[in-house]
């Protein structure tokens, strides 16, 4: 199943490059992965908007201030995530706190798990209630590093992915927390950042629905594979481009 993917990861981390199209691809797909996170949640900038706000220091008209923060904290997430991936920091607790504190910041106090019940708009599921959610969370990020020795690094990333999303342990930015979670596990294990589309929410959601009912990852898996291939894809190619600019000059 992780054969091909496997395959072509192992091809981008055998010929690594910092080529001026690599540099630009992270750049430009830090911004795609804000645009698409934040739509999710109903933000309404556009990829235009975001590009502006954050390449060029310029305030975007007509926009609430929630929404200016929550563009600005996926950009401080994703530089988070840089450091903590530099450390080699494992996906714990405190990281799990330190993510949703990040992407809170200004908006509301983050780090702190729910004490109230809550409804996830556009899903059937119904999150635990808040006690249970706490003892939930706990015992997922307790479990992480048997969970790593029992499943291939993908399988890991989307499991934890798909119980974030199912516990919702916090008031506010559940669904942009699992993300980064996701990516920041892909990420350890030499894999490609994926970006969750909007277009996708209702898969993505009909998916996530399907594992809290069944257990089963296969839907969920299918749709992080498909987005993981198309990354590696990409990115290798920008790397024969790099590699033939080279030659040519």
């Amino acid at each position: 199943m992780f054969l091909r993917v496997d395959a072509l990861k192992n091809i981008c981390r055998s010929a690594k490059f910092e080529g001026m199209s690599v540099k630009k691809y992270n750049e430009n797909m830090n911004y795609w992965f804000i645009y698409n996170s934040c739509a999710m949640e109903g933000n309404s900038y556009s990829l235009t908007d975001v590009m502006i706000l954050l390449k060029d220091n310029v305030t975007i008209g007509g926009k609430t201030i929630r929404e200016h923060n929550e563009i600005m904290n996926n950009q401080r997430v994703l530089e988070y995530m840089d450091k903590a991936l530099n450390y080699k920091l494992e996906m714990d607790e405190y990281r799990l706190k330190d993510i949703h504190k990040v992407l809170t910041q200004n908006i509301i106090e983050g780090g702190f798990y729910r004490n109230c019940e809550i409804l996830i708009r556009g899903r059937q599921h119904m999150p635990p209630v808040p006690e249970e959610a706490m003892i939930q969370i706990k015992s997922l990020l307790k479990g992480y590093k048997a969970k790593k020795e029992e499943m291939h690094p993908i399988e890991l990333a989307c499991y934890m992915y798909a119980e974030v999303e199912r516990i919702y342990p916090f008031v506010e930015e559940n669904g942009t927390t699992a993300r980064i979670v996701l990516n920041y596990i892909l990420l350890q294990h030499g894999y490609r950042p994926v970006i969750m589309k909007r277009d996708d929410k209702s898969d993505i959601n009909m998916a996530l629905d399907e594992y809290n009912k069944t257990k089963e990852l296969k839907s969920l898996m299918k749709i992080i594979m498909e987005y993981e291939e198309e990354e590696l894809k990409f990115y290798l190619q920008l790397r024969d481009e790099e590699h033939f600019k080279s030659f040519a000059s």
